[in-house]
């Protein structure tokens, strides 16, 4: 007679198979983790690049509507409900709004800002904002976002006189 065979039994990982898995689970972890950090910077800056052309689009869409002015500046309104917008810096929060005909305000959308974004506009909107009138135009202007990467993720969002919004690549000042 023969004696049957025996069988090992696995009882579990090696501790050289669990030293291989764990390695090469921390070159895969190593590599991927910058990536998904630029791939989060990125989509970020594109979040806010849509946010602030909504916010264009809004006020000239508004403005169109209602047959009168709405702006878009930086921060909010001030405590008494007057055009002086009162933020200085775009990165601190938006806010678009309508001058009703007996002069008072009315906040139509008031948008958080981005700590690690910074939004420049050019000389040629007056007052750092963008206001449209009834027919939908804008004094002719560039708003540009930059992040922390600078350049090489820069936007700029380029308002035409007649209102219209537009993104290209952009240079941070």
């Amino acid at each position: 007679m023969r004696d049957a065979p025996r069988t090992r039994r696995n009882r579990g990982f090696t501790l050289l198979e669990l030293l291989i898995t764990v390695a090469i689970a921390a070159i895969i972890l190593g590599l991927g983790v910058p990536a998904f950090t630029e791939v989060v910077a990125r989509n970020r800056m594109a979040s806010e690049v849509n946010e602030l052309i909504g916010a264009l689009a809004l006020a000239r869409s508004e403005a169109v509507t209602r047959a009168a002015n709405v702006t878009l500046c930086p921060g909010g309104l001030d405590a008494d409900d007057d055009a002086e917008c009162s933020g200085v810096n775009w990165h601190e929060g938006y806010v678009v709004y309508a001058t009703r005909p007996d002069g008072s305000f009315e906040a139509l959308r008031v948008l958080e800002g981005d700590d690690d974004a910074v939004i420049e506009i050019s000389d040629n909107f007056t007052g750092n904002q963008v206001t449209y009138n009834a027919e939908g135009s804008s004094s002719a202007g560039t708003l540009t976002l930059c992040d922390t990467k600078g350049n090489a993720e820069a936007r700029d969002i380029v308002v035409s006189p007649s209102g219209r919004v537009r993104t290209e690549p952009g240079v941070c000042p």
